[in-house]
């Protein structure tokens, strides 16, 4: 990994050796796999976006709060998950769940958001909850999930 390191990305000598050493005193952390994607994308696409697509990674599957995401993190966001649109207070859950395409009918709706399965902006769905709250809303958007893995965007219309 450190080869590619020195190969695609235009890190100093004292950054590659850094990086190098603490890769080796904790491999799982996969900073060196982390640093040559920020990088990379730094590269080719900008600092800007490099910075967006590493706090995305870092909330959605880092467990980073998601109220560091801005507008054009959600933007981002929306080119690569499913985006539904709901009224706030209006739109049931299990229609979300159900347009978003995290569930397949109302019913199994109904079930993971009873079977605890549902996190809006990573936090658990109170059962009694069953409508996105203004509570919910982070820039005009949220972030819906079923699980670990499948998400969707919440964009919010008047």
């Amino acid at each position: 990994m450190i080869d590619y390191l020195k190969i695609y990305t235009l890190l100093s000598k004292e950054a590659l050796e850094d990086v190098e050493r603490q890769f080796n005193e904790d491999r799982a952390s996969r900073l060196a796999q982390k640093t040559l994607a920020y990088e990379v994308t730094k590269l080719v696409h900008g600092v800007e976006r490099a910075d967006s697509v590493k706090r995305i990674s870092e909330v959605l599957f880092g467990g980073g709060d998601y109220h560091q995401l801005t507008a054009v993190d959600f933007e981002a966001l929306k080119i690569e998950l499913p985006v539904v649109e709901v009224k706030l207070n209006e739109t049931p859950l299990h229609e979300v769940l159900v347009s978003a395409g995290l569930a397949s009918s109302n019913g199994e709706a109904r079930r993971f958001l009873e079977g605890n399965a549902i996190y809006i902006n990573g936090q658990q769905i109170p059962l009694e909850q069953t409508t996105l709250q203004d509570v919910d809303v982070i820039n005009g958007h949220a972030v819906i999930r079923r699980g670990k893995n499948t998400s969707a965007v919440i964009d919010l219309i008047q």
